[in-house]
């Protein structure tokens, strides 16, 4: 029997590969008193606690992005994140000017983006600020909206963002037929060798 396993615990260990997966996560951040100009409102969203192969610094892939801004209408909604002095533009659907959908991505795992507005969320690179901002898990800055009309001035804003995470090393598909294959193989012969 220790024949056949040190075999075995030798090609499983020499067929291992580092392989990468995802996790996503939601967090939201609601509040009242929506500002029409800079500074604008604070939010923070961690999605840290949400990722369960701790990696920092985290990389993010995309970032789906959902405001809402009640029943006031606007231009345009307008981001600066903490770590960044570029203020980022998103404008709302045209349909009721109220509510923004956009997806952030990186052509290396949204290879092909929707059409954007009206079916889809609008499609954008993601920017590198973003993917800076994000690295400790954590998208922090102050929004405001342009040209607000009417409405309560409530908003709420809704992110999931979804992040490359290191799997532990899993064997190649092709290390387990190996493996088997190596296994039945010394079987056979260790009962040929019994029976003559």
């Amino acid at each position: 029997m220790r024949i056949v396993i040190a075999p075995i615990m030798c090609l499983l260990a020499s067929a291992t590969v580092a392989t990468a997966a995802t996790q996503s996560a939601l967090r939201s951040v609601n509040g009242t008193g929506l500002s029409s100009a800079s500074p604008g409102n604070a939010f923070t969203m961690n999605f840290a606690p949400s990722i369960t192969k701790d990696a920092a610094p985290y990389h993010v892939l995309q970032v789906g992005m959902i405001f809402d801004s009640g029943s006031t209408q606007f231009t345009q909604l307008n981001i600066q994140l903490d770590s960044s002095p570029t203020v980022f533009t998103f404008l709302p659907y045209p349909g009721n000017h109220r509510q923004v959908a956009y997806t952030l991505y990186d052509p290396s795992f949204t290879s092909n983006p929707g059409v954007g507005y009206p079916t889809t969320p609008e499609f954008v690179l993601l920017p590198q600020a973003w993917r800076d901002d994000l690295e400790d898990g954590v998208l922090a800055g102050k929004l405001w909206v342009s040209d607000p009309v009417g409405g309560a001035n409530t908003y709420l804003m809704s992110a999931n963002s979804v992040f490359e995470v290191p799997e532990t090393a899993s064997p190649e598909p092709g290390a387990g037929l190996a493996v088997i294959a190596t296994a039945a193989a010394l079987l056979r012969r260790g009962r040929r060798c019994r029976q003559t």
